[in-house]
């Protein structure tokens, strides 16, 4: 298990190394070694959600010496909007997009192996 704090709703520490995302962290999973941070205004927070002002590719690997390893545009390839991730019941990680496609997505293969339509 990887060690972790969130500061300022948009730094993450992992083993003394400092990431600004410069969006609020949604959320953080650990899959294989690696803390996926996902950065999107939550409800929770903000009250409410400005969508033109939620990060683009907001979709991150970090690995346990606080090094990102890959930004989800590494693997898919092109600009959208993320509001949400998740594991699924084999340990992937599904990312949900704006337009109703979750992606599922082999963190270490660094490879697309699954859709799903959300809408």
């Amino acid at each position: 298990m990887i060690t972790y704090t969130i500061s300022d709703d948009t730094v993450l520490m992992v083993n003394n190394k400092q990431n600004d995302f410069r969006h609020n962290i949604n959320r953080v999973v650990e899959i294989e070694g690696l803390l996926i941070v996902h950065t999107f205004d939550s409800i929770e927070k903000k009250g409410n959600i400005k969508m033109f002002e939620q990060p683009v590719n907001g979709v991150y690997a970090i690995n346990a010496s606080g090094v990102i390893e890959w930004n989800i545009k590494d693997i898919i390839h092109n600009e959208d909007m993320y509001t949400g991730i998740l594991t699924d019941e084999k340990g992937n990680l599904v990312v949900n997009t704006f337009s109703g496609i979750a992606k599922i997505i082999d963190v270490k293969t660094k490879r697309i192996i699954g859709k799903l339509v959300t809408k």
